[in-house]
């Protein structure tokens, strides 16, 4: 039977975090990762920026600005990698971005950058407002993951 999505994700990126950690995250590994954001094909930008989380701060605007990408899947996977960031605090530049996609239409966008949010922490209180707000929404989904993320902005 295989794993849901979320678990495999998870398994992805513990994979490739010692993938990384073995190569030694040195600066041209970033820069692969980094050119892996740019390919045609959406998988392989998802794992690059799983893999850029397990890197940290050097990763943080890179994984940023694909929160940007035109395609959703991208997005999605950006907004996820932001929240494994360690430690955590190591995403606080990306939260304005992360604020600015919980008002797009994609749910799987929003609901990954409301977790995230909650997974950063105080370092993300900036984004208290806006998750009041998804508090409003009929999908409960999303109001599950704002409640999640407001009370760990405390």
């Amino acid at each position: 039977m295989p794993l849901p999505i979320m678990q495999r994700a998870r398994l992805l990126i513990v994979l490739l975090a010692f993938v990384v950690a073995a190569a030694g995250a040195t600066a041209p590994a970033l820069a692969r990762h980094l050119d892996a954001f740019r390919s045609a094909d959406p998988v392989a930008r998802a794992k690059a920026m799983t893999a850029a989380a397990r890197m940290g701060a050097a990763a943080v605007s890179a994984l940023a600005a694909a929160l940007k990408d035109e395609n959703a899947e991208v997005r999605f996977w950006s907004a996820f990698a932001l929240g494994e960031m360690k430690p955590p605090r190591a995403a606080r530049p990306a939260v304005p971005a992360l604020i600015r996609v919980l008002e797009e239409s994609d749910e799987g966008v929003v609901r990954n950058a409301a977790y995230s949010l909650g997974l950063i922490g105080p370092a993300a209180k900036s984004a208290a407002p806006a998750l009041r707000r998804l508090l409003k929404s009929p999908n409960q989904q999303y109001v599950r993951n704002a409640a999640y993320a407001l009370a760990r902005l405390s």
